[in-house]
């Protein structure tokens, strides 16, 4: 037996995976009491992402690891380590690739463990794959030179999309 649905209604899976083949189709929390208007769980995904410079002026950077895990609308992006190049560029720092676009005044924002002051604090771009980087006294994010040869040694990222 694989399947098996006993008598007391609970359904039991012995070896395999549970596939739901349709799309707008999941596992229906109904029973659960709140103020929201859907109580699907149709999406889990997980992956590798790849930062890359959104600023325009055409930096590589050096990343040891980006992965992600997406639960339903919720994105969890971290970022192991991530080297900004020697430049003398002046444009805002953007760093994009992220796995999926961030939704309308649904960004967020935290602290990084960094190695230098200009790259104190991020803010994910609403109705973007983007992020900011901050110094520690700026609102209007960190230029490319300002994080010249910095390193973010761990940067989580949270956002709906």
């Amino acid at each position: 037996q694989r399947l098996v649905l006993d008598n007391s209604g609970n359904v039991t899976i012995n070896d395999g995976d549970l596939k739901i083949g349709t799309a707008g189709h999941g596992i229906d929390f109904s029973a659960t009491s709140g103020t929201g208007t859907s109580e699907l769980f149709d999406d889990y995904e997980e992956g590798t992402w790849t930062p890359s410079d959104q600023s325009g002026a055409g930096l590589s950077f050096s990343v040891v690891g980006a992965v992600y895990t997406k639960i339903g609308r919720m994105v969890y992006a971290r970022l192991h380590s991530i080297v900004f190049p020697s430049t003398s560029d002046s444009t805002v720092a953007y760093i994009g690739g992220l796995p999926f676009q961030c939704g309308s005044s649904h960004g967020s924002g935290g602290r990084a463990v960094i190695s230098n002051s200009n790259s104190y604090a991020f803010l994910v771009d609403n109705n973007s794959s983007k992020f900011w980087i901050y110094g520690a006294t700026t609102t209007s994010g960190s230029t490319n030179a300002q994080l010249s040869g910095a390193v973010i040694y761990g940067l989580l990222l949270v956002y709906e999309v």
